[in-house]
């Protein structure tokens, strides 16, 4: 208080006011709040502001692991840090592996670059006078993988042939090609489980001998194989 004070208080926004110079003021809200010290003196009045911002503790969450098969790009979504306000920042950060990270202040940012192998990645979030808070995930690049022979003769042992990842890459389409490049299978937006047969479009069994097949899909480079369909094993 002034020496000449003769009354002096806190003006809170909560109307809890006290004439203690040295109060204390706990904030319901997040944000800034702003609160008057008024002084008298006889019929002389007198008042100073002061301004204090209440910050909300930011919780990092850099998303789930993710698996790519055949994908050397990606999109990173993290978790709303902060649902009292959008004035927190954030930041991607490659801790190992390789890669490049577009717009890394971005809570959903493009990762490229990618190579076969894991990539370790941070994400670290601060919201005003609050300490920063990270979180961290790992990218695993794999290749496509799948047996180079059946022998769909319903033993239960090796009957179907499968794409391991296939249903990952969207726009997918897989083509089987007899030895006179003739297109005898086609499937498109392959989902997880996917299997095939050995049987032609018609769902008629296809002869033993060796086959071809593409797939191919957004975001990946067409994988180009063989398959042998053996029926009867002795």
């Amino acid at each position: 208080m002034s020496p000449i004070a003769q009354f002096g208080e806190w003006q809170f926004p909560t109307g809890d006011n006290t004439s203690k110079p040295d109060a204390t003021y706990q904030s319901t809200d997040f944000g800034p709040v702003t609160l008057t010290w008024l002084e008298t003196n006889g019929l002389c009045i007198a008042t100073d502001e002061v301004t204090i911002r209440f910050d909300e503790e930011p919780v990092a969450y850099a998303g789930e692991d993710i698996t790519l098969y055949n994908q050397y790009e990606t999109v990173l979504h993290a978790g709303q840090p902060v649902p009292s306000t959008d004035e927190w920042t954030g930041e991607w950060y490659i801790s190992s592996g390789p890669g490049s990270i577009a717009n890394p202040g971005a809570k959903d940012a493009t990762i490229s670059g990618l190579k076969h192998g894991e990539v370790e990645i941070l994400w670290t979030v601060t919201n005003g006078a609050c300490p920063p808070e990270s979180d961290s995930l790992t990218i695993n690049v794999k290749g496509l993988t799948y047996h180079t022979g059946i022998s769909p003769n319903n033993d239960a042992l090796n009957d179907f042939f499968s794409l391991k990842g296939a249903h990952t890459i969207p726009q997918n389409q897989l083509l089987i090609f007899d030895q006179s490049g003739k297109v005898v299978y086609q499937q498109n937006d392959l989902e997880e489980g996917n299997v095939w047969d050995g049987t032609d479009n018609n769902g008629n069994p296809l002869e033993n001998g060796i086959y071809y097949f593409i797939f191919k899909g957004d975001g990946i480079d067409p994988v180009k194989d063989y398959i042998v369909i053996k029926r009867n094993i002795n």
